[in-house]
């Protein structure tokens, strides 16, 4: 999340000379409508009476800005604890594969996980994203799936609504909390599943 928002930190600042309030009435936007809505700059332009034809000038120098993935911290123990109890791991991101997949490379996590699932054919809140994850590896029982995510619309609510295990990465303590375990990071996380019978 923090490295989307500072790649459009860039992308605002190249583009800043179209107009002085570019990127606050954008990270406007981007707050309200949340990370995975795919207008955020049409809006802008929009609310600013800006040509909107230099929508897909900006949108494509996000998509081709160079970035480092750097990970939270405790993800490596993360993982390297649950590959010790024979647990498959999976990444869901509802970005596409021509995108998302350089990404998890350059952050080192591709050769660690069992699978990525991507959005070019399903977009997260729908249920069948999830449920053909499971799929993939032959689950029927939720139960069995464990998911962490950090977005209350997109990832909490349709996985508990399918009756997975949740752990919602958040530092919101006053949030609404939809039947999941709420952490506010790795090492937190890693703790609870340190206390799950696998």
């Amino acid at each position: 999340v923090h490295s989307i928002k500072s790649r459009w930190e860039k992308v605002l600042e190249k583009f800043s000379y179209l107009h002085p309030d570019l990127r606050s009435v954008f990270f406007k936007i981007y707050e309200e409508k949340g990370r995975e809505y795919k207008k955020h700059v049409n809006d802008t332009l929009q609310a600013l009476q800006l040509d909107e034809g230099m929508a897909e000038k900006m949108v494509e120098s996000f998509l081709t800005a160079p970035s480092k993935e750097k990970l939270l911290d405790g993800v490596m123990n993360l993982i390297s604890f649950l590959k010790a109890k024979g647990c498959k791991i999976c990444i869901l991101t509802g970005g596409k594969k021509a995108h998302q997949e350089a990404r998890i490379k350059k952050a080192g996590l591709y050769e660690l996980v069992d699978a990525v699932f991507y959005g070019d054919e399903y977009h997260k809140p729908d249920k069948t994203f999830f449920t053909k994850s499971m799929e993939s590896f032959g689950l029927e029982n939720p139960e069995e799936f464990i998911y962490v995510g950090n977005d209350l619309k997109f990832d909490i609510i349709p996985a508990v609504s399918l009756g997975i295990n949740t752990y919602w990465l958040t530092n919101d303590n006053n949030a609404e909390n939809p039947k999941s375990v709420q952490v506010a990071n790795m090492a937190e996380l890693l703790n609870k599943l340190k206390e799950i019978d696998f």
